[in-house]
Parts: structure tokens; C-alpha cells; sequence
């Protein structure tokens, strides 16, 4: 895994972000960054990683995860990860990208993923990843990372697509996430998804023999339809239906 840093020293930090944020305050100061960043540094990004597959002469067919990390202006950490549109089969300057900021509080790590808004432009809001389920990824994967950020990458390098449903119960509403390695499982809330715990494809496939968690003991019948029907999920649009292609193919 490789990371290349751009310095944005020469600009004052402004707000940064926060876990005594509000989720209306952090969602601003995501959008405020990602607002600059599209405007002033993905075009660059994207053309880097162009250069790159082409001096290390990538597969066509390869995906080629790429990871870029810098600071933006209000002097957050942004990950940025690029790799071969899933929706093409062979390379032609088409481009899948992930954008990734955080904060450490007392509870551990806490990841926001950017959700675009449309087919990859502007921003429609964020994701929320608690740092719980990336340690059950780096468990249930057998990684053996012990920098809690380098499974955060490894994680996003297969994972950067996700078919979801929102299921009622009792009450609350929790989403489930099909991702290439396996599911997510969490909360919708009302200003974003939380997604708490990873499943591996072999625990689902067992039909949650484990109930280390309340929110894994709902869906143990979804879960099985979903492994052995994933076209129960809504890909009418063309941007699912690119989704479910990069998930889906190669994996459940």
C-alpha cells in the first residue's frame, strides 16, 4: 500500500473536526473540506493515479486500488482511495474514489465516508464507520494489522461499494450492507447510516451461529436471502446497477 501527501501549510487551519461536534456540525465541516477538495484537488488526484497505473503498467482488467492521504485546509486528514471503475472491464481513464475523513475520541476511531451526490459529483452526505468494525474486520479477515488506520485502508481497498436495505424493528431502523468481503451491519439514524460491526461471508453463511451482538440476532433470515438472492436489492438505477456489478461478480 502506498501513500503520496500533498502540503496544504501555506493555508490557516480553520475548524477542525471534532468529536464534541454536533452530527449537524460535523456533517458541515465534511461538506465545507469535500466542497474545496472537488473544486481544487480531485481532478488532480484522479490524473496522478492515471499517471501511476500507466508507469507501473497495471492490467487493464486490474482494479489497482491507489491511496492518496492529505490535509485539507481546516487541517483534517483525508483519505482518498482510487481504483478502476467497477462497472468497466478494462481501464480507460474511468475511476472509482473513496473519500475518507476521521476523528479519535474516547470510544476509539470514527471514519466518514462521503456519499456523492449522484453518479460521483458534489456531495449528498456521509457515512458513518465505527471503529468496532474494522477491528472484526481485521479479526474475521485474519489480517494481523495492528494500526488501526492501515485496516481502515485495506478495508476500503475491497470494500467501496455497498448495496443497502433499512429494516424496521421494534421501533428503530437499522441498515444492512452487502460489501465484497461480506455484510455491515448498523442503525440508520436521521442525519446517516452508522454502520457498527462486520460479518464476515462465512459467519452469514452459517446463519449467525454468533450472537455477540443484538442488532446481528435480527436478520438472520434476511441475511441468508440477501447471501443467496442479492438482486432482492433495488439496482435500478445506473449507478446501483454499477454498484452491484463490483460487488456482486466476483463474490457472493
Amino acid at each position: 500500500m502506498t501513500c503520496r501527501s500533498w502540503s496544504l501549510s501555506n493555508l490557516k487551519p480553520n475548524i477542525m473536526l471534532l468529536p464534541t461536534m454536533t452530527n449537524k456540525e460535523i456533517i458541515s465541516e465534511v461538506k465545507t473540506d469535500y466542497n474545496y477538495l472537488e473544486s481544487k484537488r480531485i481532478t488532480g488526484i484522479m490524473n496522478n493515479y492515471d499517471r501511476i497505473r500507466r508507469r507501473r503498467k497495471a492490467d487493464k482488467r486490474a482494479s489497482f486500488p491507489y491511496i492518496f492521504e492529505f490535509k485539507s485546509p481546516s487541517n483534517n486528514t483525508w483519505i482518498f482511495v482510487l481504483s478502476k471503475a467497477a462497472e468497466i472491464s478494462k481501464y480507460k481513464g474511468q475511476v472509482d474514489m473513496i473519500c475518507l475523513t476521521y476523528y479519535f475520541n474516547n470510544k476509539g476511531l470514527r471514519v466518514f465516508k462521503v456519499i456523492p451526490d449522484g453518479y460521483g459529483k458534489g456531495f449528498q452526505g456521509i457515512s458513518v464507520f465505527n471503529g468496532h468494525l474494522f477491528t472484526r474486520y481485521n479479526e474475521r479477515m485474519s489480517l494481523g494489522i495492528s494500526n488501526s488506520l492501515d485496516i481502515v485502508k485495506e478495508f476500503f481497498k475491497n470494500n467501496g461499494a455497498f448495496l443497502s436495505k433499512i429494516i424496521e424493528n421494534e421501533g428503530l431502523m437499522y441498515t444492512l450492507s452487502i460489501c465484497s468481503d461480506g455484510l455491515l451491519l448498523g442503525e440508520n439514524q436521521k442525519e446517516w447510516n452508522v454502520y457498527k460491526t462486520f460479518i464476515s461471508k462465512d459467519l452469514a453463511r452459517e446463519n449467525q451461529k454468533e450472537k455477540e451482538e443484538k442488532i446481528i440476532s435480527l436478520f438472520p433470515k434476511l441475511i441468508d436471502e440477501i447471501i443467496n438472492k442479492p438482486e432482492l436489492f433495488d439496482i435500478s438505477s445506473q449507478h446501483a446497477k454499477a454498484i452491484f456489478k463490483g460487488v456482486v461478480k466476483n463474490n457472493l
